[in-house]
């Protein structure tokens, strides 16, 4: 007022609603706490934020914003904990519904119901869902960050880079955005990008940096950088596989090892892990008879593990191309654009 700004009335109402997400003091601070917990990671981060979520709308129902945030940390507490997707994924469509009830606008509220539908295998829906959210709020990292992943999902690895550098430059710090760099570029073979951001999501508090590290340095050959990573590991049955795989991969003669490890843990481990472990070593045969036991558990959020390099024996598998035509993404490429690695032969698909 004081300044006397002239904007017209679109301007305005664009301005009051930045500043202005809720009229009370205490449910903002509550919010921006939780904001501060959720991008952060890690299941005490995450379950935290979701009890700030909640009190803030307990203070506000109408604060579009925390109920968006809401969803959002529902979504992505399974993946940081054993929290179960049946119980998590209904709290987060209702939240995320709630918020665009309130403001139709929220990026994040339409990237929460673009997660359900990737999860869903759903993929013409997520899509959609993931460019509205974008066209909603172009700035907004977080649709940009996980229509990245939509887009590793369905083998679109270079493009799916695109979406996570822009929203690297929106959010540099954001550690999730630091940790799909650091493994997209390992995809890639950028070792040298790979070194990089791992080192930086290890900084910022994921133990993904340290495998990211570890894997690089051995493909470059420095294998006893790679074990000084590797070491540092943790006790979890993935990290404990994983240092395992680092070792087997500098020397054959602790493979054996390896694999009574994974066996071990196999129901300890995710689907995505195990078909990542056995593939790596061109155990294809191990690895088609987990999904045939468990076709279930793919779910659009391990679907990315069907495009790391070094599984292209699995890639080329006569088996792959009825299991992409499972999963619906066969379809999927007719429509919006063949994978990275593979093209169409045919009523076939020839995969590298």
């Amino acid at each position: 007022q004081a300044l006397k700004i002239v904007l017209g009335t679109g301007e305005q109402e664009a301005m009051d609603h930045v500043r202005k997400p809720t009229e009370n003091l205490e449910a903002y601070e509550l919010y921006l706490r939780g904001r501060y917990f959720w991008q952060r990671r890690g299941e005490d981060n995450i379950r935290h934020a979701i009890d700030l979520f909640e009190q803030a709308t307990a203070l506000d129902p109408q604060f579009a914003r925390a109920w968006s945030s809401l969803a959002a940390a529902h979504v992505t507490l399974p993946a940081w904990s054993d929290a179960s997707p049946a119980e998590q994924h209904p709290l987060a469509v209702s939240s995320a519904q709630k918020a665009l009830i309130l403001d139709d606008s929220l990026a994040e509220a339409y990237a929460v119901l673009a997660e359900m539908a990737r999860f869903d295998k759903k993929w013409v829906e997520a899509k959609a869902y993931f460019l509205r959210a974008i066209a909603s709020e172009p700035k907004n990292s977080t649709a940009h960050l996980w229509y990245g992943e939509h887009l590793l999902s369905v083998g679109h690895t270079r493009a799916a880079l695109e979406e996570f550098l822009i929203a690297y430059q929106l959010d540099p710090l954001h550690p999730s955005t630091n940790n799909v760099l650091a493994g997209t570029y390992l995809r890639l073979g950028d070792t040298s990008n790979a070194l990089k951001y791992g080192a930086v999501t290890w900084e910022l508090g994921s133990g993904f940096g340290l495998f990211v590290q570890a894997e690089a340095n051995r493909r470059l050959g420095e294998f006893e950088r790679a074990m000084e990573f590797a070491e540092q590991f943790g006790d979890l049955p993935i990290e404990v596989v994983s240092k395992l795989y680092i070792k087997a991969k500098i020397d054959a003669e602790k493979m054996s090892l390896f694999f009574e490890t994974v066996a071990e843990n196999e129901s300890a481990l995710n689907l995505g892990n195990m078909l990542w472990l056995y593939a790596a070593f061109d155990r294809i045969d191990d690895a088609y008879r987990l999904l045939k036991l468990a076709p279930d558990s793919i779910d659009g959020f391990n679907c990315d593990v069907f495009w790391l390099n070094g599984l292209a024996a699995f890639r080329q598998d006569p088996r792959f191309t009825d299991l992409m035509t499972e999963l619906g993404l066969v379809d999927y490429w007719r429509e919006h654009g063949w994978p990275d690695t593979c093209q169409p032969a045919g009523d076939s698909v020839i995969c590298e």
